[in-house]
């Protein structure tokens, strides 16, 4: 495709929805942890890491890797008018791993906020989680901070599909307790996901990788609820700590544990500050903003080349 845009004289613009371009099992993340081999020593981590897509074989790396140094001995890239990232934070990966600063642009993902107003929250305080059901998500680091909340009426919705073998360990370490407390909901559509919102006093993301710039983040805030986000990736661009949500230490349950009982025993407070969220994002991360900034930029591209 580039190179037929190449021949034509078509500009490209190219958005960023993960770290494929710089990391190549595409998450920063490896054995449990972050992972920034690859863009401190180069390409050749993958290989003695066995780093490839998301299975660890050094077979799968070889390809992977293969294939991203074939890419940057054609100069694929720089055919690339302008690569587009959700985050700052991807931005700045992307520049540590070798691409021209000057062509990687930050456009904030667009989330459209309801116009029906919040509505006071429920007496019940329900946490939500809303995502992939695997290790980077931090769901084990969930389920230990909520063994810990004070609130003995505190409940923990998880949506997501709970039908992998991770899902089904995380299932049997809840303790036999907590089990009336815990629910599974499975895989939930869009519609189903906005109901859970109006119930929830809050919304978790406890990722322990970096995060390009969760939609789930921008949907809790658009529908007024606080979110509360490890210190991670781009969601420390997105979370105001003690305004729009909290921020705390990723992996660390006791921590997660004490900005949950803060929401819960504070309807009040969590409601203000969801109100705030709201008003976040209906000023940074509107269709007319993104929109706005993306046609900016498609205008660029036209100018540039008709200069060249």
């Amino acid at each position: 495709i580039i190179d037929a845009c190449r021949a034509h004289n078509v500009p490209i613009v190219w958005r960023m929805s993960d770290f494929h371009k710089v990391c190549s099992n595409y998450l920063l993340y490896r054995d449990g942890q972050v992972c920034e081999d690859c863009l401190h020593h180069g390409l050749g981590s993958a290989l003695r890491n066995r780093c490839g897509g998301y299975q660890r074989s050094l077979g799968a790396a070889a390809i992977k890797v293969a294939g991203m140094w074939l890419s940057r001995v054609r100069k694929v890239y720089d055919q690339v008018d302008y690569f587009v990232t959700p985050s700052a934070f991807t931005r700045e990966k992307m520049i540590q791993g070798g691409f021209d600063p000057r062509k990687i642009v930050h456009i904030p993902t667009m989330a459209l906020v309801p116009e029906e107003l919040p509505k006071p929250l429920p007496g019940a305080p329900e946490i939500l989680f809303v995502g992939r059901l695997s290790h980077e998500k931090g769901v084990a680091t969930l389920l230990e901070a909520f063994a810990l909340v004070k609130n003995a009426d505190a409940r923990l919705s998880i949506i997501g599909d709970d039908s992998t073998a991770y899902a089904q360990q995380l299932k049997a370490s809840i303790p036999e307790g907590l089990r009336g407390r815990i629910t599974f909901l499975g895989f939930q559509g869009q519609e189903q996901v906005r109901e859970s919102l109006k119930r929830a006093y809050c919304l978790v993301v406890p990722s322990v990788w970096y995060e390009n710039q969760p939609n789930t983040v921008l949907e809790g805030m658009a529908h007024a609820r606080p979110v509360v986000v490890s210190d991670l990736g781009s969601m420390k661009e997105l979370i105001a700590n003690g305004e729009t949500g909290y921020r705390f230490e990723s992996g660390n349950g006791a921590a997660l544990a004490e900005r949950l009982d803060a929401l819960v025993q504070s309807p009040q407070m969590a409601h203000d500050m969801g109100l705030k969220a709201r008003e976040y994002v209906r000023r940074f991360h509107s269709m007319d903003n993104h929109l706005r900034l993306l046609e900016g930029l498609f205008e660029r591209c036209v100018q540039g080349k008709a200069a060249g």
